[in-house]
């Protein structure tokens, strides 16, 4: 199989000197390593009236050498290349057998031909001689269809060092052609003489191809999916983007996860992505009104956030009535409609009623402030607000009364009442002020006593200048106290922005020129004229003024310049539009322009309703005027007619249009005709256009008929898996009458459904229109009784564990079957080991079963401390402190014979030595433990040895002595040797020491560093021998 794609470039010159002499030489190959090589075949597997077979006319190149023969004479034939990839060369030449194909070279594919793989062939030819007769033309055969390309001829050679454009021949297998080999050939007859290079390029292109799946798509949060892959090519590889490899893997998402994978045949690559949609658990809450209740009273429990809801208790549904004998925690399971799950839990508090007081400090506060209520008489306090505890802070905008609901011990729970006054606060009033830039407002502010502004004007009236508006504070405070606030903004208008226009602003001598102010309300000029608009008609080039008041009475002033200047040729430019179209026309030729719609400039946008004719007159730079005209074509609007359809929600419409050439939808569709699938009855619009370009536009009206809504469901339990419990659904809307199918095997039609098992079934509702809508229906399982447990454990292997069995709720007289024992027939089992027990309960109409673990107490954990371990028997006393756990009773033993059965004590050696500390422990059940702890007892024995002396006779270190305590003076040997190794001191006198000097006497040693040799026994017999070195200082 061609696997990627590759190119094979095969350059080959030939020489025509009088046919038929051909000199061949080869040149350069160029060969993609994507190509394999097959062994050496005949290139002609054809019939005979297109390909010669005779050896004796065809010549092919492989390898190193030629295969079959050249018989004609005065030729000479030399390989025009050397293949080694998939493509192999070879020539042809003109013979009996071979008119139809005439002379040339070829290319042959050596594996055979792959349906879908596209394969192209391009050739190229260059003079290099002088001009011949004759022409040559690219065609492409196989062995089974024959010609398949045209003779697309190149005509003559062309003159030297000249081309032929590049003829390229590209073909897709199909699967008629599949396995057929192919060949390629440059043909043709020439007279002259010339030497032409040729060049061939192979492609070949074999794409690959991926799909994948996820099984399932869809999961809750924490399960997982199977993701598969599928590649176009066998053999190929497969990667993911989680990086696992292999067509298959399995995914665990905590979110909704599009996952990728490629595959690779060996060359091609291809990937594709899969979405695992991860559907989150619910958050399911669970609530109990009340949550505290007195002995004998009920509560509420209500859960949410799921679609369906099963308690601890047994019963289903989202809210349920229970009556607990004491505090009680409940647990509900909830489902979401994905089928999702999740648990929450609520207590219910059983407790007596106290003697609840309140009380509010301060009782009276302004709007804003805050007071402090304080509850007693209970233990735990709820307040009407919602808070809890006592005190809390409070900030009523008006009086109020306030309740608290107090509980406390083992009681329930009262209320109290306290009142909080809130007393009025000032209403501030300040009214706004407007004022032109540079101008001061007065701000006066009533309603309170005493006043503060944010300018910090402590005042009620305040004068400003602000340069914008600005918006200033004020704060007001009455007799009580209390405060209000409120703002005035002052409003800053800007100076009008005065401009004048001139039209012109340049005229001819004796021509008028309108002035145009603008940015005011009301003009006076400096003509002493008045209004937006003056004529004047100026000798000279004149400046004239105008002063602009605006709505606000602010006013300013603006200059402008009419020049008096010293025939333009006019010209334009027409349009043509649609009707409804603005177009542009333009004129050129002058300065200034004023057409006949009284527009003005050089470029105008006009949309007439019908072709017309424009009129412009131009002003050129010395003020004088030309005419000319400008036509507009304006074309007629095409009428666009559209259809309409009906369906239910969520199928699809076809509506179309006609009248234009083409069509834009507001689905976005571009075609007459246009499906879609909207939710609701929709207004679709089409736009056609012309062929002038010209566009109109059409509506087409969907309907879509509602299915009928599921609005509730009703269920009744299966009791104890007995299959008897019932749904039914309360469909409204669509049309009626409505038609039920049930998922339940076999099929149910009525409604409700009856004799249902526990679980979650399906319904469809088709009403009268063919609509239909789809619900789920939960019926839920009623347990008879429920089964909790208790255990004592296992003391350290001595099978004293217990079990025992809780049944909640029978009906009926129970029946016990234990697992490890059928002789047990009672709630509670004995003399276990640890483990995990099975117990059976039968009340004659449910069985239920439960595991009970018997857990294991290991014994207790001997561990002591000894200070010190390391001694000597100058203090051979050591202190044991127990550090077990879970000990009742000790026992020591100390390596020397002596014990102890107190916790901790102290103990002396009589001798040294090495001795083993032994604690065993033991708890009130009789488990015993071990520990073993090592001490050594050292003798008493020192000695210190100094590094340097100074024998200088200054009372200070003059002599070296070592020193210490254990030693046997008897047995004491000491010497110094200098570093050549002689001895210079020499004693067995434990007292004696050395002064520096050889022997002791007055032969002074030199300075430097000496080596000792200490030998000697300790007072209990043990030897001991030191080496070491010693300075003399100065």
């Amino acid at each position: 199989m061609i696997r990627n794609t590759g190119i094979f470039i095969v350059l080959v010159s030939f020489i025509l000197t009088g046919s038929p002499l051909f000199t061949f030489s080869q040149t350069s190959v160029i060969v993609d390593s994507c190509f394999s090589t097959t062994s050496p075949g005949h290139p002609f597997p054809g019939s005979t009236d297109i390909y010669n077979t005779s050896s004796a006319d065809v010549a092919e190149w492989t390898g190193s050498a030629w295969t079959g023969q050249w018989s004609h004479a005065n030729v000479t034939l030399a390989p025009p290349c050397t293949p080694t990839g998939n493509c192999r060369a070879f020539w042809i030449g003109a013979s009996s057998g071979w008119t139809t194909v005439g002379e040339g070279f070829g290319l042959r594919l050596n594996n055979p031909l792959v349906t879908g793989v596209s394969y192209s062939f391009t050739f190229t030819y260059v003079s290099h001689g002088t001009a011949s007769t004759g022409s040559f033309a690219p065609n492409v055969y196989t062995n089974t269809s024959g010609a398949l390309g045209g003779a697309n001829s190149l005509g003559a050679l062309p003159a030297a060092g000249t081309a032929w454009t590049t003829n390229t021949l590209t073909f897709t297998a199909s699967a008629a052609q599949n396995g057929d080999n192919w060949i390629i050939l440059h043909t043709g007859t020439s007279t002259g003489s010339g030497m032409v290079l040729s060049q061939c390029c192979c492609t070949v292109v074999n794409p690959n191809s991926v799909t994948a799946t996820a099984t399932p798509s869809t999961i809750c949060e924490g399960e997982s999916s199977t993701l598969n892959a599928t590649a176009g090519l066998a053999g190929s590889t497969y990667t993911w983007s989680t990086g696992a490899t292999g067509s298959s893997t399995t995914v665990s998402p905590t979110t909704t996860t599009t996952y990728t994978v490629t595959v690779d045949d060996g060359g091609q690559t291809a990937s594709t992505s899969v979405t695992v949609t991860v559907n989150p658990l619910p958050t399911v809450t669970a609530t109990a009104s009340p949550s505290s209740i007195c002995t004998g009273n009920s509560s509420t429990l209500t859960a949410s956030g799921a679609s369906t809801y099963s308690w601890s208790t047994g019963a289903t549904g989202s809210s349920i009535s229970v009556s607990p004998a004491s505090t009680t925690t409940y647990t509900v399971t909830g489902t979401s409609a994905a089928g999702c799950s999740n648990t929450a839990s609520v207590t219910v508090t059983v407790s007596a009623v106290p003697n609840v007081t309140a009380t509010a400090s301060p009782g009276s506060i302004c709007p804003g402030g805050s007071s402090t209520l304080t509850a007693g008489g209970a233990t735990t306090y709820t307040w009407s607000t919602g808070a809890t505890g006592s005190p809390i802070s409070v900030s009523p905008g008006t009086t109020t009364t306030y309740t608290v609901t107090g509980s406390s011990g083992p009681g329930c729970s009262n209320t109290a009442s306290v009142d909080v006054i809130v007393n009025p606060a000032p209403t501030i009033t300040v009214a706004d002020q407007i004022i032109c830039d540079g101008e001061t407002a007065t701000l006066t502010a009533s309603g309170a006593a005493i006043y503060s502004w944010s300018t910090g004007g402590s005042n009620s009236s305040i004068s400003v200048s602000p340069s914008s508006t600005t918006t200033y504070t004020v704060t007001g405070t009455n007799a009580v106290g209390c405060t209000g606030t409120t703002s005035a903004t002052v409003t800053v208008n800007p100076l009008p922005n005065i401009a004048i226009s001139a039209n012109p602003a340049s005229v001819c001598p004796g021509n008028n020129s309108i002035l145009t102010a603008s940015g005011g309300t009301n003009y006076t000029w400096s003509t002493s004229g008045t209004g937006t608009s003056i004529t004047v008609n100026p000798t000279s080039t004149t400046t004239y003024s105008v002063t602009g008041t605006d709505a606000n009475g602010c006013s300013n002033t603006a200059d402008i310049n009419v020049t008096v200047l010293p025939g333009p040729v006019v010209t334009t430019t027409g349009a043509t539009i649609c009707e409804g179209e603005t177009a542009n026309i333009t004129a050129s030729g002058a300065t200034n322009y004023v057409w006949d719609n009284s527009m003005t400039g050089s470029s105008i946008n006009v949309s007439p309703t019908s072709t017309t004719t424009y009129t412009v007159s131009g002003t050129d730079g010395s003020g004088c005027t030309g005419i000319a005209t400008a036509i507009v074509t304006v074309n007629p609007l095409p009428t666009i007619t559209s259809t309409d359809d009906e369906i239910c929600e969520g199928e699809t419409a076809t509506i179309s249009a006609a009248g234009g050439n083409t069509y834009s939808w507001s689905s976005g569709g571009t075609n007459a005709t246009e499906n879609v699938s909207p939710t609701t009855t929709t207004t679709y619009y089409v736009t056609g256009t012309d062929a002038n370009g010209c566009s109109n536009t059409s509506s087409s009206v969907v309907t879509v008929n509602d299915a009928p809504f599921i609005g509730s469901t009703n269920t009744t339990a299966d009791y104890c898996d007995s299959g008897n419990g019932t749904a039914s659904v309360s469909p409204t809307g669509g049309t009626t009458p409505y038609l039920y199918n049930w998922s339940t095997n076999p099929a149910q039609t009525s409604n409700p459904a009856i004799d249902l098992t526990a679980g979650t079934y399906t319904v469809t509702v088709t009403d009268d229109n063919g609509c239909s809508s789809t619900a789920s229906v939960t019926v839920s399982a009623q347990a008879g009784f429920t089964l909790s447990s208790s255990s004592e454990a296992e003391h350290c292997e001595q099978m004293d564990g217990i079990a025992q069995v809780i049944v909640t709720g029978a009906v009926n007289p129970v029946n016990y079957s234990w697992s490890h024992d059928p002789g047990v027939t009672t709630d509670m089992a004995t003399g276990l080991s640890s483990g995990v027990y099975t117990v059976t309960v039968d009340d004659g109409q449910c069985v239920r079963t439960i595991d009970i673990t018997v857990g294991s107490m290991a014994g207790p954990t001997a561990g002591f401390f000894i200070n010190p371990t390391q001694l000597t028997m100058d203090d051979p006393t050591i202190s044991v402190i127990d550090q077990s756990v879970g000990a009742t009773t000790y026992y020591y033993e100390t390596g020397d014979g002596n014990s102890y059965t107190s916790p901790s004590y102290q103990h002396s050696y009589g001798i040294d030595g090495e001795y083993v500390v032994m604690q065993i422990v033991y708890d009130d059940f009789g488990c015993t433990d071990t520990m073993y702890q090592t001490v050594i007892v050292n003798e008493s024995f020192a000695i210190y040895i100094p590094n340097a002396f100074s024998p200088n006779g200054d009372g200070r270190n003059d002599y070296w002595h070592p020193s210490g305590i254990g030693i046997d003076p008897d047995t004491w040997h000491m010497r110094i040797y200098d570093r050549w190794g002689h001895t210079v001191f020499v004693t067995t006198d434990i007292n004696k020491a050395w002064n520096g000097n050889f022997n002791g006497d007055v032969n002074e040693c030199s300075q430097g560093v000496y080596s000792y040799h200490i030998i000697f026994k300790t007072t209990t017999g043990k030897d001991k021998e030191y080496f070491g070195r010693v300075t003399k200082l100065p």
